[in-house]
């Protein structure tokens, strides 16, 4: 168990140093009546929107996409939901990442 953490860690180091341009394509869509920009930047990456929802790098490592949702609460508004690539946050990470923006 413990190297699988072990391992699980390593791999959202190894992801954290790759350059932006190498992300895996996120997306957010936002609560109904929230007012989204058209660019957001996101760990320093650039993400466009459209709507209620907006798209850019993301990373699937579960920590990066928890840090990310929350920049997005907090920066835009209430995260609807949360994926990157197949990987995304079920409904409890998503308390956890819209309790950012209180």
């Amino acid at each position: 168990m413990v190297r699988m953490i072990s391992l699980a860690a390593a791999g959202c180091l190894a992801a954290a140093a790759m350059p932006a341009w190498a992300g895996t394509a996120g997306e957010v869509r936002f609560a109904d009546g929230v007012a989204v920009p058209e660019k957001v930047v996101v760990e320093d990456r650039l993400w466009r929107c459209a709507e209620r929802q907006c798209s850019g790098p993301g990373e699937t490592c579960g920590v990066a996409m928890m840090r990310a949702c929350k920049t997005l609460a907090r920066s835009v508004g209430t995260v609807a939901s949360y994926r990157v690539g197949v990987a995304g946050l079920e409904a409890d990470a998503l308390l956890t990442c819209n309790a950012a923006a209180d």
